[in-house]
């Protein structure tokens, strides 16, 4: 099995769920989610949700989270590791409009 450590990225965020780097787990291939950061580029406190997508549903992993005015969190990184299948991704929204960037760090498995 090839192992192979990838990372993608997602600007100007706003209130519409979007997959962070148009990334979907593919066919024959595992992802491990090691690591999220959230960044509010907006000029005022915003909230963020981070939820795990599928081909059915969208599943929260976190929700609300407080990020304050210039200021990033790290909702998955350390300890915490998201498995995903083929077809899974992670979604992103804030509160606020284009107030939001995410990078995202995972490593496929093939």
């Amino acid at each position: 099995m090839a192992n192979t450590f990838k990372r993608r990225t997602q600007k100007n965020i706003g209130t519409t769920l979007v997959l962070v780097g148009n990334y979907t787990v593919p066919a024959s291939t595992q992802g491990i989610l090691i690591g999220l950061t959230l960044c509010n580029k907006s000029s005022g406190a915003i909230q963020a949700n981070v939820m795990f997508a599928n081909s059915t549903s969208n599943t929260a992993i976190f929700a609300n989270i407080p990020i304050p005015y210039g200021s990033s969190v790290v909702p998955v990184g350390g300890d915490q590791k998201v498995v995903m299948q083929v077809g899974d991704g992670i979604r992103v929204c804030s509160n606020a409009s284009n107030s939001l960037d995410a990078h995202m760090s995972f490593l496929e498995i093939v």
